[in-house]
């Protein structure tokens, strides 16, 4: 039984740090293919040890780095790698110099995801939106393509989930509005 409830909270960890809903993406399939090879690039880069874990996510070549490193220049060559890989336009860094996360801590923020996930995709007002959640040591970060109204309806819903600390956005308007 205990190797069965590992392997979830081992499934959720590396699935829910981030997550889109939506299928009104208005990515074509060009900017996909960036956005993904631009990922397994920073993948290709990451590295998990006891100084450096790092999570990112790619939107229309703007890429969210957040994690924690171990020293200022652990952070520096690591951000400096990815500027490097091909299609990267900005880097919205947002890696914490501090010692990396407990996994009780990396549980409680896959458990924030869930829910930030569920309140969004309950509500009737933000159908059709693009919206990627990512959460870091209780800061839910909110990226993907809205109207300034459904930004702000977004907004409020993240920040009233319990256990979320701070909510940061960086959504974008969709082409024609």
């Amino acid at each position: 039984m205990k190797w069965l409830l590992a392997l979830l909270v081992i499934s959720s960890l590396s699935l829910s740090g981030c997550s889109v809903f939506s299928t009104q993406d208005p990515r074509d399939n060009t900017q996909h293919w960036q956005d993904q090879k631009i990922e397994m690039g920073i993948a290709h880069t990451r590295k998990y040890t006891k100084k450096l874990s790092i999570d990112s996510v790619a939107l229309d070549g703007r890429i969210l780095l957040v994690g924690q490193a171990a020293s200022p220049q652990l952070k520096q060559a690591f951000v400096n790698q990815v500027r490097g890989i091909t299609d990267v336009d900005h880097i919205y860094d947002q890696i914490q110099v501090r010692p990396l996360l407990a996994m009780t801590s990396i549980s409680n923020d896959a458990w924030l995801t869930t829910k930030v996930k569920s309140q969004l995709i309950a509500s009737k007002q933000l159908t059709n939106v693009v919206i990627k959640v990512i959460t870091e040591n209780k800061r839910v970060f909110l990226l993907g393509y809205v109207a300034p109204e459904q930004a702000i309806i977004a907004t409020n819903i993240a920040r009233n989930v319990s256990g979320v600390d701070h909510v940061i956005t960086l959504f974008e308007k969709p082409q024609g509005i």
